[in-house]
């Protein structure tokens, strides 16, 4: 994603929505006008104009609005896992509720005050810049992190590898700021080190130190794009200890160093 949300305002024909879909991005979805069946993970039931629905990632959805309408509208935000993380690491005010809320798996339905603050406030960011979007949207999240006007729906169906490879990512997410061990992070999954790295690389395609590595440069570059924060604070707040270590590896993989990338 270019941006840290991507944001969508639509008004389309009912047969013109897309179908069942997943993908690796959190989902806030407001219905503005509409009705149908709403099918999430394993869960299928009724909606109307008015629900705001938060989807987490790889998390099968559809919405299959009824043919009594000309058109529908809806506006949707999508937004990367590393948000989350990335706020929590800069607001420590934030940081309890937000890594909770990156923990989620469950879709929730929202209902009340939470439904119609989240609902203005959708609706207001159509006529936003992408900076006063975001901002908007992290007050957004806020309200979610802490609002008990919700209904959880459709937890996805789990295999023992997703959900290992799951724990694994959770507490990389949760630790990144520290120094990880593989044997720590073995202990904690229940496996031996070995074990541990064969069946990470097996299964995701990268070793646990680069894919800590990249989680680590997610936050990075989140930092270095929306915080006044130095480049030697930027190093330590996303976990790596040395800063010419960290300009080393960023711009290995980004092709600038951490001062180019800003803009400076």
């Amino acid at each position: 994603m270019k941006n840290s949300i991507h944001f969508d305002h639509v008004r389309l024909k009912p047969s013109e929505q897309i179908g069942s879909h997943q993908q690796p991005t959190w989902e806030l979805s407001l219905v503005i006008e509409g009705e149908g069946t709403r099918t999430i993970a394993d869960v299928s039931e009724t909606f109307k104009s008015g629900e705001v629905v938060l989807v987490p990632p790889e998390t099968a959805h559809c919405w299959q609005f009824t043919d009594n309408v000309e058109k529908i509208e809806n506006i949707t935000v999508t937004f990367a896992p590393e948000l989350l993380h990335s706020v929590a690491a800069t607001f420590p005010e934030l940081q309890t509720h937000f890594e909770g809320l990156a923990e989620s798996i469950k879709a929730v339905v929202f209902t009340g005050r939470t439904r119609q603050r989240l609902s203005e406030g959708l609706k207001q960011m159509t006529g936003l810049t992408d900076a006063e979007r975001l901002t908007l949207f992290i007050h957004l999240l806020s309200i979610i992190a802490v609002s008990s006007d919700r209904r959880e729906i459709g937890r996805p169906k789990e295999t023992d590898t997703q959900r290992r490879l799951k724990q694994i990512e959770i507490y990389i997410s949760c630790n990144y700021k520290r120094d990880i061990s593989i044997d720590d992070l073995a202990q904690h999954v229940g496996m031996n080190r070995s074990s541990l790295c064969t069946f990470f690389k097996h299964h995701a395609g990268k070793t646990i130190i680069t894919y800590l590595n990249e989680h680590r440069l997610a936050v990075a570059c989140h930092l270095l794009r929306h915080t006044t924060l130095t480049i030697q604070q930027v190093c330590y707040e996303s976990g790596f200890n040395d800063v010419p270590h960290f300009c080393r590896i960023f711009k290995r993989s980004f092709g600038e160093t951490p001062k180019e990338y800003r803009g400076l």
